[in-house]
């Protein structure tokens, strides 16, 4: 293991497999650690590290060659490595922890949602909804190339509402599927979870798509560059030169 902080290095970690631990350390020793700056290809060895440290499995490492700022342009696999054998294992993927901004995003984002809904959801479920929020914000027009790491702390309200969003759709099928309705002689029992959270989904949704296209607005491009040129519009009419914005356009338009 590196001697490497939480800031000049990226933590690496995975779950021991199954197969892995049923066999024992005694004959998968070693871990060997690939890296890549492509997700599908290129992965070269960066490291290898006993399998066992005091009885037990060694479940992190520390890649100090690359700050944790730089997590999201690398990825990592791990292959367990039997000396006496002189074999590998099947690649296994890992995860990497959360960067102090992401832990602290994490807990806006639960703070937004009710100690009964958190319990169903891991950091690493949240984390996935932050990120596929981050990706529905530089989707949405105009696009955005924003990352974890250069998101405007101003729009982390919109960010932790669509995290929200998507954190509680990835929990919201398994529990509308495990809801129960039962009657018997007068007695009825009726257990809808699901609904509760469709509820909470639908309410956080309205809310943010009221605010998602104020929001993006400003990232919009502005400045002369639309009126260089008379662009022709239907009914005939023509945009003029030195449109600067959206109203701009609109009154051109006489709308």
């Amino acid at each position: 293991m590196s001697n490497g902080t939480p800031f000049d290095a990226i933590e690496v970690c995975w779950v021991t497999p199954l197969d892995i631990a049923t066999e024992g350390f005694t004959k998968w020793d070693y871990i060997r650690i690939y890296k890549s700056g492509n997700e599908n290809s290129g992965y070269t060895k960066v490291a290898e590290i006993a399998s066992q440290v005091g009885g037990s499995w060694v479940t992190c490492w520390h890649d100090t060659s690359s700050p944790m700022t730089a997590k999201d342009n690398y990825y990592y696999l791990i292959r367990y490595y039997a000396w006496t054998l002189g074999i590998e294992s099947k690649f296994y993927l890992t995860f990497k922890t959360p960067s102090p901004r992401e832990q602290r995003l994490i807990a806006l984002t639960k703070s937004t949602l009710t100690p009964w809904v958190s319990q169903f959801l891991t950091d690493e479920d949240i984390r996935g909804g932050i990120v596929l929020a981050m990706n529905a914000i530089n989707i949405y027009p105009p696009q955005t190339n924003f990352n974890l790491n250069n998101f405007p702390i101003a729009l982390e309200p919109l960010l932790t509402t669509g995290a929200s969003i998507f954190s509680l759709m990835f929990k919201y099928l398994g529990v509308a599927l495990t809801d129960i309705s039962y009657s018997d002689q007068g007695f009825s029992l009726n257990i809808d979870r699901g609904a509760k959270i469709k509820t909470a989904i639908d309410t956080l949704l309205g809310f943010y798509k009221d605010l998602l296209p104020i929001t993006k607005l400003d990232y919009a491009f502005t400045g002369t560059g639309v009126g260089t040129i008379q662009l022709p519009v239907s009914m005939g009419f023509n945009i003029q030169r030195g449109i600067l914005n959206v109203l701009d356009l609109l009154t051109s338009l006489g709308r």
